[in-house]
Order: structure tokens, then C-alpha cells, then sequence
């Protein structure tokens, strides 16, 4: 009985998703609710998040959305925030500015900012040609691939993995980067800043050398 309660509960805040409405067990705005709270610290049960701000806890949401989420994150399609501090999971995408912690998720996680572990069964990607992630920081595991403007640390995929710089390991079939300081691993390895004959190389390729400062000119 309690169960069904909860689940009508729930039905009826989302029914009424463009307003904050939602049933709350304990102190205001603390505790356990269901429904789209605007704020809120404990355990949160919506079907679908709208005009949120801040969620610190655990979220279990069917579409979940808010500006910032500190905690768990569990979104049954999809799950958005400005900025995620945790863990963060979703059946087809995980969305947002910054996300710092761990993101796994059916098709591709993505952001401008990636701090942690990400996992994309789909890949570690974009979701259209007119996106890019800026930085992946730390692991990023893609199904078909990782593609970012850069990444400093660990990226695995079975095709294909391509940045504009690459600071750590990239292994995949096929690996691309325009500037490389690290090692590639798989079938075919393209590294541009590397001597012409050692750009295009099966297997393994790697450059350790530092990066050269640009020097400056000074014209009168």
C-alpha cells in the first residue's frame, strides 16, 4: 500500500512538472520526497525534473535536470546538471557544463568539462558535430570511441579515439591526435607533431619530448 501511495505520489508531481510540487517525509526541504522539489538534501524520487536548482544526496529520476547536483545521480533515460559532484548514472545520456566523479551511461556521457572516470557504452563523445568536449581529466572508456579536444590521462575504445592533444595513453584500433605527449596503442597510430616518418605508425607510437614555448617576436 505504501508502495502504490508512493507511486501515485510521484505520478501526480509529474503530471504537474511545471510547478515545484512534491510529498516530503521529514523537515522542509530534508529527508525523503517524491515529486520535483527545487532544493532539497536526502533522497528525492521524481519521474521528471524541471526548474531545479540544487539536489545534494541521492536523485532517482526518469529525466532528471537540475543546475547543480552534489552526490548520486540516477536519471532512467537521462540525466543534465550544470555541474555534478559524484556519481552519475543513465540509461542513454549523461548532460552538462562540468561534471567531477564518476558518469556511466548507455550511449555517451558528455560535457565541456569531464573530471574522473566516464564510461559510454556508446562512446565518450559529442552528441552532434557542433558540440565538443573540451577536457576529459582522468579515465574515459567508450564503447566506439573518445573523441575530445583534449585529454590528460586513459582513454579505451574499441574504434576509434581522436583528440587535438593527447597528455597520457590512448589505446583503441585506430588512434589520432594532432599533438602527442604519450603513447598510442592499437593497429594504426597518426601523432602530427611527431617527425614525418614517425606520424603514421602500426601497433605503438609515442613522443615524450616537452612542449616548446612559443617565443615571441618583438617588432619595431
Amino acid at each position: 500500500m505504501r508502495i502504490a501511495l508512493t507511486i501515485s505520489l510521484i505520478l501526480l508531481t509529474t503530471i504537474l512538472h511545471g510547478q515545484n510540487n512534491y510529498f516530503n517525509l521529514g523537515l522542509k526541504g530534508n529527508g525523503i520526497c517524491a515529486g520535483n522539489s527545487s532544493n532539497y538534501n536526502g533522497i528525492r524520487l521524481n519521474l521528471w525534473d524541471k526548474n531545479v536548482n540544487s539536489i545534494i544526496g541521492l536523485t532517482i529520476s526518469g529525466l532528471s535536470q537540475c543546475i547543480q547536483s552534489n552526490g548520486i545521480q540516477i536519471g532512467g533515460l537521462a540525466a543534465y546538471a550544470k555541474k555534478h559532484n559524484g556519481l552519475v548514472i543513465s540509461g542513454l545520456f549523461i548532460g552538462g557544463d562540468k561534471y567531477n566523479g564518476v558518469g556511466i551511461t548507455g550511449l555517451s556521457p558528455f560535457a565541456d568539462t569531464l573530471n574522473g572516470l566516464f564510461v559510454g557504452l556508446w562512446g565518450v563523445t559529442p552528441w552532434s558535430r557542433y558540440d565538443t568536449i573540451q577536457v576529459v581529466n582522468g579515465i574515459a572508456i567508450g564503447g566506439l570511441g573518445v573523441y575530445a579536444s583534449k585529454l590528460n590521462g586513459l582513454a579505451i575504445a574499441l574504434l576509434r579515439n581522436t583528440f587535438d592533444k593527447l597528455n597520457g595513453v590512448s589505446i583503441a584500433c585506430f588512434n589520432t591526435t594532432e599533438e602527442l605527449h604519450g603513447f598510442q596503442f592499437g593497429l594504426l597510430n597518426y601523432a602530427g607533431n611527431n617527425r614525418k616518418l614517425f606520424r603514421w605508425t602500426p601497433i605503438f607510437n609515442f613522443n615524450l619530448r616537452k612542449k616548446q614555448p612559443k617565443v615571441e617576436s618583438n617588432q619595431e
